[in-house]
């Protein structure tokens, strides 16, 4: 399991990733002013609206899509969590009450 560091903890993922793209871009001579605000863009509004932690929704399609490709990796990791926690070695989950199913294991 990945776990925040401290920075990540006290910080957030959000603001160390745009100081990761000023110290890279800081790097690169002349790098073009509009490709480093789309960028950062990309960043700041992945969470995809303010009630999930984003200080921008998203506003680009490639934005809107990095927005739905983080949740669907978040629900999926959460299932994956369920699955493995949950009635271990039978075919099927105990029901999950938010998601309103029960998931079914892959026979070996």
């Amino acid at each position: 399991m990945i776990d925040y560091s401290d920075a990540g903890r006290l910080l957030g993922h959000i603001l160390m990733g745009i100081r990761m793209i000023d110290e890279k871009m800081a790097a690169i001579k002349d790098f073009p002013a509009e490709k480093a605000m789309l960028l950062k863009h990309l960043v700041l509004s992945h969470h995809g609206n303010r009630e999930y932690g984003s200080p921008e929704v998203p506003k680009t399609m490639e934005a809107v899509l990095l927005h739905y490709i983080d949740e669907i990796d978040s629900k999926i990791h959460g299932i994956r969590e369920y699955m493995e926690s949950n009635n271990p070695g039978e075919p099927w989950t105990a029901y999950h009450r938010v998601l309103e199913r029960h998931f079914f294991r892959k026979k070996d």
